[in-house]
């Protein structure tokens, strides 16, 4: 779990500690990372660590979280209009944002990441639920089935080095979801 306060200097010191992960998973695989060395690499000092996180796995938790929040809040920003196309609208941030995916993927914890969008959706089919007449099991199975599906493509979007385009990959997916009817 983490812990980060919203002050200024505690939001500092976790993007300095997720900074440092990123460049380690360039060498190291993530079972092999330390805290020392995630310590030594930022800059900050234990102690701050363990004020912040448990454990490493938290830093991509924190860090898919926070994108996860941002992707919520840009969505309420929207016009009215976007909600009739709410999972186009995920697809296409994520895949535009894709920072907090690729540290999940590069650490091999696609299972944070998941988690956390999962998370997301939840709250945006709790928005929507009135309208397409969700009960509380149709918005976790439907939280759980959009969440894997954007988690799964992208671990095949990276596989093959991004070669398709944003829209592009939205148009496979819908064209193989609905081929799976």
């Amino acid at each position: 779990m983490y812990h980060i306060p919203q002050d200024k200097r505690a939001q500092t010191s976790a993007q300095k500690i997720e900074s440092s992960l990123e460049r380690l998973l360039e060498t190291y695989a993530f079972n092999q990372i330390s805290v020392s060395q995630i310590c030594d690499e930022s800059g900050v000092s234990r102690t701050t660590f363990y004020r912040l996180f448990d454990i490493p796995a938290d830093i991509i938790q924190w860090y898919c979280d926070t994108k996860s929040q941002a992707l919520w809040d840009a969505l309420k920003q929207e016009d009215k209009t976007v909600l009739e196309l709410p999972f186009q609208f995920n697809v296409r941030y994520i895949f535009n944002h894709p920072e907090a995916l690729e540290l999940a993927y590069k650490a091999g914890r696609l299972d944070i990441a998941d988690a956390a969008f999962y998370n997301n959706v939840a709250t945006m089919l709790d928005e929507m639920k009135h309208k397409y007449q969700l009960n509380e099991t149709d918005m976790k199975m439907g939280a759980a089935i959009v969440s894997s599906i954007i988690t799964s493509a992208f671990k095949v979007w990276m596989k093959e080095s991004k070669k398709e385009s944003v829209d592009l990959l939205y148009e496979r997916i819908i064209r193989i979801v609905q081929h799976i009817k």
